[in-house]
């Protein structure tokens, strides 16, 4: 492994992994070289990564296609994920993102399709195709910090069997097409704190789903992207046929939803 004066670690080599299958990047690496890795993308073996808290940057496609990633963890001290971080790591399937990341940029986890499980951070937004076709995630819960889920964040997640959203959330803005075509998905039942409902996409991909709950057309502003960004009440043809739409009143949240 070598890294410079500055901090830059510029090469890493099959040698670097220890003999239980990790590769320790040295806390005081600040930032990694583009194809620093590129000599491990030929082996066959598996491996492990640690990364420090001093790289507070993980940099667009710093690891993007690594086939033979299979755990990811880092330090508290990192800060940002980059786009395509992690785009295409097939084999990558545990993730440990520490508190401390406050972005995970476009695609950064997209294509991995052996995700079980992910915890995220305090995050204000889930950027577009974030967890695109990750098709073995199960569960995701949504942070309290979250502000915005925008377009297919969480498209093709086909084992996403629960969506939670915090208690205590302040979720203000959803895309519908974060969850488009999410086939184990049997109900989605979006916080009253939401101000408006982007129509971009749909749910129809969504075959299990059975239970659409979302706050009164009067409580609620939902945008037809596709149309000019035109304001409708009925959202039902973007859902599945047999999928019931719940609208509940904001002010009935704390004695029960009301459906219209």
């Amino acid at each position: 492994m070598k890294i410079s004066k500055n901090g830059v670690l510029t090469s890493v080599d099959a040698m670097d992994i220890t003999e239980d299958g990790k590769l320790i990047i040295p806390e005081g690496v600040e930032k990694i070289e583009k194809g620093a890795f590129d000599s491990l993308f030929i082996k066959s073996f598996m491996f492990e990564l640690e990364i420090p808290g001093s790289l507070k940057k993980i940099e667009d496609q710093d690891f993007c296609e690594m086939s033979a990633l299979e755990k990811v963890t880092m330090a508290e001290g990192v800060e940002e994920i980059g786009n395509l971080a992690f785009t295409c790591c097939f084999n990558l399937r545990e993730v440990n993102i520490p508190s401390t990341v406050k972005k995970i940029g476009t695609y950064a986890f997209a294509e991995c399709p052996s995700i079980e499980e992910i915890s995220l951070p305090e995050l204000s937004v889930i950027e577009p195709r974030t967890f695109l076709n990750c098709s073995s995630l199960k569960r995701i819960d949504i942070p309290a910090s979250v502000e915005y889920i925008d377009r297919e964040a969480f498209k093709g997640c086909d084992d996403l069997k629960e969506v939670n959203f915090a208690e205590n959330g302040n979720l203000k803005f959803l895309v519908i097409s974060a969850f488009e075509d999410c086939e184990s998905l049997k109900e989605l039942d979006v916080p009253p704190t939401i101000d408006t409902l982007f129509l971009l996409g749909s749910l129809e991909g969504c075959k299990s789903l059975k239970s659409f709950r979302l706050p009164a057309p009067e409580n609620l502003l939902c945008v037809n992207c596709t149309m000019g960004e035109k304001k409708v009440s009925d959202i039902s043809a973007f859902l599945p046929e047999n999928t019931e739409l719940v609208r509940y009143k904001k002010s009935a949240e704390a004695g029960g939803r009301n459906k219209n």
